[in-house]
């Protein structure tokens, strides 16, 4: 005779959050873990990372295999995202040699790029530079490349003075050069005035031309005026052309006429928070998250080429990783070429198209 259990009928419909994560703790005690994508497929979007995150607070204080089991079974998004947070930083607080082996050997092409980020960003938090150094000492590897990448674009993010002044110091040569690349793109996301003092770290060539252009398509939605004043001082040759051709991306191709200063072009900036869709004007955070990837997998279910038009619409911020590689997996093996051409506009990060290529089973573009 079967045995009765908390776990809730596929269609059951959760009447609280607080009965949402009863059930949802039961469940994942006892490993059934559809159960637990059930319970919260049940609740309205705004309430489900919110609640995976209690749910995985508690679990990882008991049991980490468990919690790392959940946080696979949930679906690719907002929610599993959360799961992952909670988990890496709490596998660095118990034992960061153990968490640093498990971010470099895990294999889930849906998790590993978050669980890398995350432990590498927590690494950093108290002793910056010796993280960057405990990283640099790893065995050579894709995965340590990789998350010396995200170490260093974090570092950056949250000190860029001192960030910029441990990466000069660097010896010359290729490992200077990716670091160099992760903080100056980072820096051109979200600071795009500091990322100009980041370009003396860059060497001429290809990646330091894609990087003005980043700064300037990311600096003329928050101050066109700047921008353009920035670009304008350029001398004439690749590397104004880089900046202007950034801008004239920012501006959904109005760029030329902000370019030639005409300040009565009446051309409304896209950027500065919002994104196109529906999202209202809504804050960042989970709900935000949410309206994004439902656009998004509208837009895949109709073809790759209208998630990737989809994506371009979106200004930085907006512009998900783990919606970027869900289109790449999907685009790749049908149109290699127009997904290839598609990677190379819009992922201004070399070590990023590297790695996404890599995933791919293509070889370095």
């Amino acid at each position: 005779m079967p045995t009765m259990g908390a776990t809730p009928p596929a269609a059951m419909t959760v009447a609280s959050p607080d009965e949402a994560l009863a059930v949802a703790t039961a469940a994942a005690n006892h490993d059934d873990l559809p159960a637990v994508v059930r319970v919260f497929d049940s609740l309205p979007p705004d309430e489900r990372s919110p609640l995976v995150r209690k749910l995985m607070t508690a679990i990882v204080g008991q049991d980490l295999a468990r919690a790392e089991r959940v946080a696979e079974a949930l679906p690719t998004g907002s929610m599993q995202t959360a799961a992952i947070e909670i988990l890496a930083r709490a596998m660095v607080d118990r034992d960061a040699d153990a968490a640093l082996r498990w971010a470099l050997a895990n294999a889930s092409p849906a998790m590993k790029a978050t669980v890398r980020s995350v432990v590498a960003e927590r690494l950093l938090e108290d002793t910056p530079k010796a993280a960057m150094e405990r990283l640099r000492a790893l065995p050579a590897s894709p995965a340590r490349d990789e998350m010396l990448g995200y170490a260093a674009a974090a570092w950056a993010r949250r000190d860029a003075t001192n960030a910029l002044g441990w990466v000069r110091g660097l010896t010359a040569g290729g490992e200077k050069d990716r670091l160099a690349t992760s903080m100056s793109f980072a820096l051109a996301q979200s600071e795009p005035a500091r990322a100009v003092e980041s370009l003396d770290t860059l060497p001429e060539g290809r990646d330091r031309l894609v990087l003005i252009g980043a700064i300037g398509q990311t600096w003329v939605a928050r101050d066109a005026t700047a921008a353009w004043k920035w670009a304008r001082r350029l001398p004439e040759g690749p590397s104004r052309e880089a900046a202007l051709a950034g801008i004239e991306t920012g501006l959904g191709g109005a760029g030329s006429r902000v370019a030639r200063g005409d300040a009565s072009a009446g051309v409304r900036v896209r950027g500065g928070g919002e994104s196109p869709g529906d999202l209202n004007g809504l804050p960042p955070g989970v709900e935000r998250d949410d309206a994004l990837r439902r656009k998004f997998d509208e837009a895949l279910r109709e073809s790759p080429v209208n998630a990737a038009s989809y994506l371009t619409s979106l200004t930085a911020p907006d512009r998900r990783d783990a919606m970027v590689d869900e289109l790449v997996r999907r685009w790749l093996p049908l149109d290699p070429q127009a997904a290839k051409t598609w990677i190379d506009q819009n992922v201004t990060s070399p070590t990023r198209r590297e790695q996404l290529f890599r995933e791919a089973g293509l070889p370095r573009y």
